[in-house]
């Protein structure tokens, strides 16, 4: 699995993964600091919550689930989901359209925030009361997914061995596509809709000048 799209994808993560740590630090300050805090604090909560409470069954559905959600989203069909205690099974029927997302299916695990995602919802409903609450939120519902996924690897796992270059492609991807999640995530931390807006621009500035093309012609 992986073809041209999928490691054309590769290279544009490693692209973001570099580039969008380097742009975060413009955004740093006193009140900044601050919302890093409230959010590395739900982070490791969510980190202690997902060691302790997501086991057995229940991390294998999710392990199992993250693949089909990744599946259902490209227009895959469902064809069967078995979970045991210790390993599960997902089997779906796929068209030569949606092939080209095989490989990302298969990695979905080790980076898809399935429970980061609904969770922005009571994010943005705290939001609109509270300050920091959200971020303590918001950290600890990424910190689950963060623990999730990174308990799952391993070279036994056939989601990452199957990739074509190996296991150490899945693993270079599955890095890659955590660290742009998380930038994202900490440029609405560090200065909430501005710091996402900053993180937008910079990458257009940064293509206008290296390409010559200006984006407001």
């Amino acid at each position: 699995m992986g073809g041209i799209p999928f490691f054309a994808s590769l290279l544009s993560l490693i692209y973001l993964a570099i580039i969008n740590p380097l742009f975060l630090v413009a955004l740093i300050d006193k009140h900044a600091i601050y919302n890093f805090m409230w959010f590395v604090a739900g982070l490791l909560l969510g980190i202690w919550f997902a060691g302790i409470f997501i086991r057995g069954y229940l991390s294998v559905f999710i392990h199992e689930l993250k693949h089909s959600a990744l599946s259902n989203l490209v227009g895959n069909k469902f064809v069967a989901f078995k979970i045991r205690r210790a390993h599960g099974h997902f089997k779906y029927k796929y068209t030569k359209e949606t092939a080209k997302f095989n490989a990302i299916i298969s990695l979905a695990p080790y980076f898809f925030p399935i429970i980061t995602i609904p969770g922005i919802g009571l994010v943005f409903v705290a939001y609109q009361t509270a300050n920091y609450f959200p971020l303590l939120l918001l950290g600890f519902f990424f910190g689950n997914d963060l623990l999730l996924s990174y308990r799952d690897i391993g070279e036994h796992q056939s989601d990452l061995t199957e990739i074509n270059g190996g296991y150490y492609v899945g693993l270079a991807y599955v890095l890659a596509m955590n660290t742009v999640i998380t930038t994202i995530l900490l440029a609405w931390v560090l200065q909430r809709k501005q710091g996402l807006n900053f993180l937008l621009f910079e990458h257009l500035k940064l293509w206008s000048w290296l390409t010559g093309y200006s984006w407001n012609s």
